[in-house]
């Protein structure tokens, strides 16, 4: 809303003629029509090159379209301008671009720069707290985190960093390897908490984001890791579903919910039916060829009774797992003997996981 203020203050400073183009342009950025906004602004500046706010809102059509080098262009030609256009949105904006490109010590340059041209902006804080936190200055990061919630306490947005911020340094990670679609990869999982204090800050902000972006999802999904991190389950599975339910069509959130639901060792955790709806989507949305789907699916089967159906499916899995050279289907075909034996498959419960 900030730059659709801002872009209808330009109309008045721009030749009458490219009026319309730069009001269509704002209206554009403003409902997140970005290729439209930066072609209305191109038509602008092919008269007027040195047109430094139309640059700048050019700027931030491709910076939103993440295309970050054209926006470091376009907000650096807004800044050599030395115009009367907005110079702390200019650098902020290109300290944005620069983060977008990864390039961290140019982007602390300009944010620091932003900062001390609007102290009072909140984006600016946050903006930089992300880069700081990237190069691993935490208590920097966090203060303008702090600083970015003081000047604007209704952004879901700064909540959810604080508390990954917060997250990040009260759980314990351990970094796993995995294989998925014939490539090897590793990844961090949350197993355990070194700081409960920075753990339950982090909570109680993605509750507040939740509770400030009703819409959103991120907020849930974040504070179900830290639900699953300090044993609450319950809690887990209930962030779980409202992801779902603001996501219903993203198959490995289903798959992750679904096999949780089906395979949990607490009975008061496992919700069969719900799983079986989950896993039944998620394997339409694959066309049934993801191996980790259908092995959710077949725990789902077997959670609800359905004993030859999961062991139909669980020889479809090994079938599909067997194809891959050097695979190894233990124990898929561990689960297959249970379903066969009329038994459902349960995760111990000293064991964490997901498929």
């Amino acid at each position: 809303m900030r730059w659709f203020v801002l872009a209808l203050c330009y109309i008045t400073m721009i030749d009458r003629a490219a009026a319309g183009d730069v009001q269509d342009a704002a209206e554009a950025l403003r409902r997140g029509q970005y290729p439209k906004a930066i072609k209305l602004l191109d038509a602008v500046l092919a008269d007027e090159p040195n047109q430094a706010r139309a640059r700048a809102m050019r700027g931030r059509a491709h910076l939103e379209a993440k295309a970050y080098d054209k926006a470091a262009a376009d907000f650096t030609a807004a800044i050599e301008a030395k115009s009367a256009a907005p110079q702390g949105e200019a650098y902020l904006g290109r300290g944005r671009a620069w983060y977008g490109l990864g390039k961290c010590d140019e982007a602390l340059v300009d944010l620091n720069k932003a900062v001390e041209l609007k102290p009072r902006s909140a984006a600016c804080y946050f903006h930089r707290g992300r880069v700081l936190q990237t190069k691993r200055d935490f208590d920097a990061a966090l203060r303008d985190f702090d600083h970015a919630v003081e000047l604007n306490d209704a952004a879901a947005a700064y909540f959810i960093a604080r508390g990954q911020l917060n997250f990040e340094r009260g759980a314990r990670f351990v970094q796993y390897a995995a294989e998925r679609d014939g490539k090897t990869f590793t990844y961090q999982q949350p197993e355990g908490i070194v700081d409960r204090g920075r753990v339950d800050a982090a909570i109680a902000d993605w509750t507040k984001a939740a509770e400030l972006d009703a819409a959103g999802i991120e907020a849930y999904e974040l504070r179900a890791l830290a639900w699953r991190v300090i044993g609450d389950q319950t809690k887990h599975v209930a962030d779980l579903k409202q992801a779902v339910e603001r996501d219903p069509d993203n198959a490995e959130r289903l798959n992750h919910s679904a096999w949780i639901l089906a395979v949990d060792p607490d009975p008061n955790v496992r919700d069969g039916k719900t799983a079986l709806a989950y896993a039944e989507k998620a394997c339409a949305l694959t066309k049934r060829q993801n191996v980790r789907f259908l092995d959710t699916l077949a725990a789902a089967l077997a959670e609800n009774g359905r004993f030859r159906r999961a062991a139909v499916v669980q020889k479809q899995v090994i079938d599909l797992v067997k194809r891959e050279p050097g695979a190894d289907a233990a124990d898929f075909e561990t689960r297959l003997e249970l379903y066969q034996a009329g038994k459902p498959f349960h995760l111990p419960p000293t064991t964490p996981g997901t498929p």
